[in-house]
């Protein structure tokens, strides 16, 4: 996979070319066989579906972190994993930052996809005081 930041689109020399042109909108096949994806969420969720390796899209210049906190490496991890897999469990340890990571992710998907709801499932016992504080700060 290569990701071309001129055109914003993802290269790939697959077999699964043919599938990856008629699954992905807005995909193209190119002459020496390869297949071009455009780079945004829904391509890469589309690709990662296909079994292909997919960037992480929050990564880069694509996301600011809002917030007063900048992410730990493994924030931003479980934050991409989240935006690439529609559904997914977070089952880290405590203290490693799973709630501003499902919070960033959440983030993003809402910017990405107008009018798109995202679910995010706790313990009530953290409700109030762990998912309350961090949004609010």
């Amino acid at each position: 996979m290569w990701l071309d930041k001129q055109h914003n689109v993802l290269i790939y020399d697959t077999p699964l070319a043919d599938r990856v042109s008629k699954t992905v909108p807005g995909s193209r096949r190119l002459s020496n066989g390869y297949v071009c994806v455009p780079n945004n969420l829904y391509s890469i969720q589309l690709c990662r579906w296909l079994g292909l390796e997919v960037p992480a899209p929050m990564d880069g210049e694509a996301y600011e972190w809002p917030g007063r906190y900048q992410p730990f490496a493994a924030q931003r991890v479980t934050a991409n994993f989240l935006a690439v897999h529609p559904r997914a469990f977070v089952l880290s340890d405590m203290g490693t930052g799973k709630t501003l990571a499902a919070l960033w992710a959440a983030d993003f998907i809402l910017r990405q996809f107008n009018g798109v709801r995202v679910l995010i499932v706790c313990p009530l016992s953290t409700m109030q005081r762990v998912w309350a504080d961090a949004i609010f700060t």
